[in-house]
This record gives C-alpha cells, structure tokens and sequence, in this order.
C-alpha cells in the first residue's frame, strides 16, 4: 500500500519535463525574417494598397498571428497583428478599422522553419503618399513584434 507520496514524486518529475521540453520549442524571435516583397506599379484610381510581406521561421517554435481570413498565401494580416509605421518607426498610418476592440479572428501558425507571403494593407493612399517610405510592424499572438525595411507603397510606371 502506498501513501501516495510515490505517485506525487512521479508526477512532478514528467511535469517538469514536460515544462522543460515546452521551453525548448519556445519562440525565437531574432531567428524570424520578415521582409517586404516586391511593390505595386502605382495606380491613382487605388488608393488602398497591398503589401506582400515574406516571413521566415528560423526558429524551433511556433509563430502565431491573427489574419483575416483563411485564404492564402499571402494571408491578409487581421489589423491586431501590424501596424504601418512612416520610415522613421513612428506609428501614424491608417492601416484598418482599429478600435473594435478584441474580436475573433482566425490564427496562422508558421511552423519551425516553414516561410509564407503575408499581405498588409495600406489604406488611402494618395500621389502624395506614393513616394514616401513606410514600414510595417508585425506582433504575433505572444507580443514578439518585427519590423521591417522601409519601403516605398508602390512603383511608377516610366
């Protein structure tokens, strides 16, 4: 007959390997690439723009981010995954209907070393805008965010 400490002992002992191989698959995110794709030729009578954005998982874990729809690649980001930033990093572009608040939105898991094609859009953008250089922040569902190079919208046309 036991008294039960038996059955504590082992139970601690494959919790805490349990705990221990969880933290080896944890997130890296130095180990992600996230880059803009090629532009857009710049047409007046789109003001909304799509930007494909490729994203790389060098690291062992799982990256999780919101979209907004199951279609892809490129998956469209869900606005409560980026954020479009002017070329110095400071955050003050339209990018979506933000302020609804957390609503239920699909996730997008990219596996340890799989890579796909995001899409961002940038919203009212005008011959003004064209020709200036945007970046984009990407959060994942675990608050690690990336940032990419500065860009420009679109490309005209010679």
């Amino acid at each position: 007959m036991t008294d039960g400490r038996g059955s504590l002992t082992v139970s601690m002992i494959l919790l805490s390997m349990a705990s221990g191989c969880a933290s080896l698959h944890r997130m890296s995110p130095d180990l992600v690439d996230v880059k803009v794709s090629a532009s857009l030729e710049c047409d007046e009578r789109r003001p909304n723009i799509p930007v494909s954005v490729r994203v790389q998982n060098g690291s062992q874990g799982i990256m999780r981010v919101w979209i907004a729809g199951d279609s892809g690649p490129p998956y469209p980001l869900s606005w409560l995954s980026y954020e479009i930033l002017d070329d110095a990093g400071n955050g003050e572009w339209r990018h979506g209907p933000g302020g609804h608040g957390p609503l239920a939105q699909p996730t997008l898991k990219i596996g340890p070393g799989d890579s796909t094609m995001l899409s961002a859009m940038l919203y009212d953008v005008g011959e003004e805008e064209s020709s200036r250089r945007f970046r984009i922040r990407i959060t994942d569902q675990e608050n690690h965010t990336w940032t990419t190079d500065a860009f420009r919208p679109c490309v005209k046309a010679d």
